[in-house]
């Protein structure tokens, strides 16, 4: 795991919090594990495979949707469920939060909150086009010990 640092759990302490206050669907992930937990996981707005130069840009530009990405990275990681249902389930918790984030951030007398939310639904499209790989490769990096933790659930 790399090394988190101090500012990189106040940025997901933020985003917790926002989650957390604003009600956004899933957050309630976010309060079972430790702020370091959700840290390793959050890799900000976009997928692994881009470079962190181009997930920095993409954070800038999306910064009010990053607490929608940072609940669906923790689902990526930690969902049981790992069929293209609980694939299209995490999509579309994704979806309702970009466009509530949308909505809590502008009036609906505003241009931007429209313009936000089309961006938030090509957001969600996109996951759901090419997210598909991600979600398998995520499931295959199960620690043994949570898989073994997941056989002592069941027993």
């Amino acid at each position: 795991m790399a090394h988190i640092t101090n500012e990189g759990l106040d940025e997901v302490r933020s985003l917790v919090d926002y989650a957390v206050g604003h009600g956004l669907e899933g957050a309630e992930l976010l309060t079972r594990r430790s702020l370091e937990e959700i840290a390793s996981v959050y890799n900000g707005i976009g997928p692994d495979s881009w470079p962190s130069w181009l997930r920095s840009v993409a954070d800038c530009v999306f910064a009010e949707f990053r607490a929608a990405a940072l609940i669906h990275d923790c689902q990526f990681a930690w969902l049981k469920d790992r069929s293209r249902a609980g694939f299209n389930l995490a999509n579309s918790v994704l979806r309702r939060n970009l466009l509530r984030i949308s909505d809590i951030e502008h009036g609906w007398y505003s241009p931007l909150r429209y313009r936000r939310r089309r961006q938030g639904r090509r957001i969600a499209d996109a996951c759901c086009a090419f997210g598909w790989p991600a979600w398998l490769a995520a499931g295959e990096s199960l620690t043994a010990d949570e898989e073994l933790a997941e056989m002592r659930d069941g027993e």
